[in-house]
């Protein structure tokens, strides 16, 4: 993917707020992006460093899909991050993006903490907008988000769970 990431200091402002004038910021140039996949999606990426935790500084990463095998030069402050494969607990969420943090919550809170199939991969996350994506301050906006996981050595089981 490539975008622009920045660095979020949960002690000086909360994610809720900055995010969105991250994505702002972001959206003012992605037309500016070469080789963009899906030009209706748009990704956001957190970054942790391990052992993840509730209250965590991260960095985050507003961004789009593009093609990997492009050496084309990127916009001044873009980068570019591989998201690397995992299996993902995927959880989609209809709704205001204010009110995003219950899905955060639930994964972290209830759904992880009550199986023992799965161990989380902490050192990311992310979210995926398309077309049913019609803005943080619509109440029809619809995203997915992705929680990476790794079966336990031990466990066998049926599959991941979808949540809607």
């Amino acid at each position: 993917m490539a975008g622009l990431e920045y660095a979020v200091c949960q002690q000086q402002k909360k994610p809720q707020e900055v995010i969105p004038m991250f994505w702002q910021a972001f959206m003012e140039r992605i037309d500016e992006i070469p080789g963009r996949l899906e030009k209706s999606c748009t990704i956001g990426l957190y970054l942790y460093e391990p052992p993840f935790g509730p209250g965590q500084d991260f960095r985050y990463m507003a961004g789009v899909e593009v093609a990997g095998d492009e050496a084309v030069p990127l916009p001044e402050g873009m980068v570019t991050r591989t998201i690397e494969e995992a299996d993902c607990v995927v959880v989609t969420y209809r709704g205001k993006a204010e009110d995003f943090g219950i899905v955060w919550d639930w994964f972290h809170g209830e759904w992880f903490p009550q199986q023992s199939e799965y161990d989380a991969v902490d050192h990311f996350e992310f979210e995926r907008h398309d077309e049913r994506y019609l803005g943080g301050d619509q109440e029809e906006s619809v995203f997915e988000m992705y929680f990476p996981v790794k079966r336990r050595a031990a466990s066998s089981g049926s599959g991941l769970p979808s949540f809607q």
